[in-house]
């Protein structure tokens, strides 16, 4: 059995949607048994009791927002969770500084043509309706660049490798 990581807190995936932070999270929690993976957008949804795409229609964006604040306050320190970011959720100042305080930030990244072929079959997505397209994605990931570099602690891109390959650089990183 290998020999478990030093750190002991959440760890936060962040990146553009469909850059695989769901997926990574639970490759991950593989191999650190003692975590759990936390999906952001799932918790929001069991606590708002209807889909993301049905609160930004119901409630805006805003409300969202407010959401996944609220659920980063709720976080607590020594939490032993992979948690799994909304896209956007590095979007406020204030949720970027929650992240950094708690714990290591990893910013998954891909490349607009991967997330168009990653996206392809899903209309859940609200941000993404009428933008499907590489140049559409492109600008949205370089509107949003530069509060993910704000917090990250590691850079890592996900083209072409598993969520396993990923993951054990992940690991490393810690």
């Amino acid at each position: 059995m290998s020999k478990l990581h030093p750190y002991r807190g959440p760890i936060f995936l962040i990146g553009f949607m469909a850059s695989g932070k769901s997926t990574v999270a639970r490759a991950l929690a593989e191999q650190l048994p003692d975590y759990q993976v936390i999906d952001t957008d799932q918790a929001i949804e069991e606590l708002e009791g209807c889909s993301i795409a049905d609160l930004f229609v119901q409630k805006g964006e805003r409300y969202f927002r407010d959401c996944e604040t609220h659920f980063l306050k709720s976080i607590e320190p020594t939490a032993r969770q992979i948690i799994s970011c909304g896209g956007g959720m590095i979007l406020r100042a204030e949720n970027r500084r929650i992240m950094g305080e708690l714990g290591p930030v990893i910013w998954l990244t891909a490349t607009p043509e991967t997330i168009l072929d990653r996206t392809e079959e899903n209309n859940e997505r609200p941000l993404l309706r009428g933008k499907r397209s590489v140049e559409a994605i492109q600008m949205m990931l370089d509107e949003r660049r530069p509060q993910y570099e704000a917090v990250a602690l590691h850079k890592v891109p996900t083209d072409g490798l598993t969520p396993q390959m990923i993951a054990k650089q992940i690991r490393g990183m810690l």
